[in-house]
C-alpha cells in the first residue's frame, strides 16, 4: 500500500539584507529494501585510493639516503681526525753552523771560497793583504839588526874601558905597595936615629896619597863595570822588544791566511769582493759541519705554541722534494723555545736570514722557534729515486698537538662558528 507523500511546509521568505542560500535537499527516504542494502554495503574511502602508489626504486633509494646518512655519522664519531699546527721552517745543522772572523784588521787580498763549496778543516779561505806588515817586519829586521851591531860594539868598548880602568888599579896598587915599603923602612931609621922625622911624614904623606889612588882606581873600576852593564842591558832591552815585535809580526803574517775551522760546505760568505776592508773579529764565511746532525727550525705563532709539546709528531713538506712525488717526513718535537722570536724582516715563508749574534732565525711573524728532529735524512719513492735533506732547505712543518674524532672536529667548529 502507498501512502501519500506528506505536503511540504511552506518556505520562509528570505531576508533581502540576506543572500539567498541554496535549500537543503530533503532526506531521502529509500523508496524501496534494495536501496538501503546497497548503502550499507558501501566501504569507507583511504587517502591511498586518491594518491599514486610509491615506486620501489623511489623506496630503495630512500633507504639507501637514511642508510648512508647513519653510516657517515657512525664513521665520523668513530674516524679519528689529526690536530695540527702549521708553521714555516728551514732545515739545520744542529748545534748550528760554525763561524770564521777575520783573525785581525787589514784588506782582502784574494777569496777562495763561494757558497755551497765543500772544504777541509785548515784550508785557506781568503788572504788577507800582509803588505804593510811586511814592511814593518823589514824595518824591523833592519832595527834589529842595528841593535845587534851596537851591543856588540859596546861590549867591545866596555871591554877595553874594563881592561883600562883595572890597569889603572894596578898601577895604584903598585905605587901603594911602594910608598907602604918606603913608610915602613923609614919608620925603621927614624927609630934608629939615621933619618929626620920630616922625611918620615914626607913619606907617610906619599902612602896615604897612594892609598887614596889605589881606592880612586878601584871605584873607577866598579863604575865603568856600572856603565857598560847599564848600556848593555837598554840595548838588550830594546833589542828584545824589537824581537818579540818582529814575533808578533810573524804571527799576523801567518794570520793573514784565513782557515776553515772545520770540515763541511760553506754556509755564507761574507766577503763580496777583493779588496775590501775588514775589521778583527768580524764575520767572514759560516761553515755548515759535514757530520753534524740534521734538526729543523719551525716558527710557530704565539697562538698556537701552547698547544705544542716535547714529543708530539710532525710531517715535513720539503720545498725541494715535491710532496706528489716524495710525500713527507716524519719529525719528532724536541724543544719548545721559551721566549718568543722577534718579527724578522719580509721574505718568503721559511726563509733564513741572520741575527746579530750569528743565530738563524725564520723570517715572518713573531712566534716561537720549535726545533724537530727528523726521523731519516732522506725521502725514497717507489720507485727508487731519492732526495736529500739538505741544509738551508725551506719547509713546511704540520705539527700533530692531539687526535680526536671527525665528527667532534665537526662539533666543535660548530660550536665556534655559533659562539655557544
Amino acid at each position: 500500500m502507498t501512502h501519500p507523500s506528506a505536503p511540504h511546509p511552506p518556505r520562509p521568505p528570505s531576508s533581502p539584507r540576506e543572500p539567498s542560500l541554496p535549500a537543503a535537499p530533503p532526506a531521502a527516504e529509500p523508496s524501496a529494501p534494495g536501496l538501503a542494502d546497497s548503502v550499507r554495503d558501501l566501504k569507507p574511502a583511504s587517502p591511498s585510493e586518491f594518491l599514486p602508489s610509491v615506486r620501489p626504486w623511489v623506496r630503495l633509494a630512500g633507504g639507501l639516503l637514511v642508510g648512508g646518512f647513519a653510516a657517515a655519522v657512525g664513521l665520523m664519531a668513530l674516524w679519528p681526525y689529526r690536530v695540527i699546527v702549521r708553521g714555516p721552517g728551514t732545515v739545520r745543522p744542529s748545534g748550528g753552523t760554525s763561524l770564521v772572523h777575520a783573525p785581525r784588521e787589514g784588506r782582502v787580498r784574494r777569496i777562495n771560497i763561494r757558497t755551497n763549496q765543500p772544504v777541509q778543516q785548515g784550508e785557506v779561505l781568503a788572504v788577507l793583504d800582509p803588505a804593510d806588515l811586511e814592511a814593518r817586519q823589514q824595518k824591523l829586521s833592519q832595527v834589529r839588526a842595528a841593535l845587534e851591531s851596537q851591543l856588540q860594539t859596546q861590549r867591545q868598548e866596555d871591554r877595553a874601558a874594563l881592561q883600562a880602568a883595572e890597569l889603572e888599579v894596578g898601577r895604584a896598587e903598585a905605587t901603594l905597595r911602594l910608598a907602604r915599603s918606603e913608610h915602613q923602612r923609614y919608620s925603621q931609621l927614624v927609630e934608629s936615629g939615621a933619618t929626620s922625622q920630616e922625611q918620615l911624614e914626607e913619606k907617610a904623606a906619599n902612602l896615604s896619597i897612594a892609598r887614596s889612588g889605589y881606592a880612586k882606581a878601584r871605584q873607577e873600576v866598579e863604575q865603568q863595570r856600572f856603565r857598560g852593564e847599564s848600556a848593555q842591558a837598554r840595548l838588550q832591552q830594546q833589542l828584545a822588544e824589537a824581537r818579540a815585535e818582529q814575533a808578533q809580526l810573524s804571527l799576523d803574517l801567518g794570520r793573514t791566511l784565513v782557515r776553515a775551522p772545520v770540515s763541511g760546505v760553506v754556509f755564507s760568505v761574507a766577503l763580496r769582493n777583493p779588496q775590501q776592508v775588514v775589521a778583527a773579529g768580524q764575520e767572514l764565511a759560516r761553515i755548515a759541519p759535514h757530520d753534524a746532525e740534521m734538526q729543523v727550525k719551525v716558527r710557530v705563532a704565539s697562538e698556537d705554541i701552547a698547544r705544542v709539546e716535547p714529543g708530539q709528531r710532525a710531517d715535513l713538506r720539503l720545498v725541494g722534494c715535491p710532496y706528489p712525488d716524495f710525500g713527507t717526513l716524519r719529525a719528532r718535537v724536541v724543544s719548545v723555545a721559551p721566549d718568543a722570536l722577534p718579527a724578522a724582516g719580509a721574505g718568503a715563508p721559511g726563509s733564513a736570514s741572520a741575527e746579530p749574534d750569528g743565530l738563524t732565525s725564520l723570517a715572518g711573524p713573531a712566534g716561537f722557534e720549535v726545533t724537530l728532529r727528523p726521523d731519516a735524512r732522506e725521502l725514497v719513492t717507489p720507485s727508487g729515486r731519492s732526495c736529500s735533506l739538505r741544509q738551508g732547505m725551506d719547509l713546511t712543518a704540520d705539527i700533530t698537538t692531539r687526535q680526536e674524532t671527525v665528527l667532534r672536529f665537526l662539533l666543535r667548529r660548530t660550536r665556534l662558528l655559533v659562539g655557544w
